[in-house]
């Protein structure tokens, strides 16, 4: 949903927040959508929990040379853990678009 919808507004009376922004799944438009616009919007795509190999693939596709700074984590935010996420909140939660 990330790709293909807007910001939701929230209504302080009956808000709810899910994953990815809204109560409803994607739809198998959405989804499509989503797909096309990663096949043909992106030139590469890396995931960040794979970030090391993320890393080498995008030295392996474009060049250049891997630095000391790219193993480092330098953006870690105030809701950062070493340890992983706590996804109880997700209340068993899976995207079925995810696959």
């Amino acid at each position: 949903r990330m790709l293909t919808q807007a910001v939701q507004a929230e209504n302080t009376l009956n808000y709810s927040p899910s994953p990815c922004g809204g109560p409803k799944p994607a739809s198998a438009a959405e989804v499509t959508l989503a797909k096309q616009r990663l096949r043909e919007g992106f030139v590469f795509v890396g995931l960040t929990d794979e970030w090391d190999l993320s890393i080498c693939l995008l030295h392996a596709a474009f060049g250049g040379n891997c630095l000391a700074s790219d193993w480092l984590n330098v953006k870690m935010g105030t809701n950062s853990s070493e340890d992983g996420y706590n996804t109880s909140e997700l209340m068993g939660f899976t995207d079925a678009a995810d696959g």
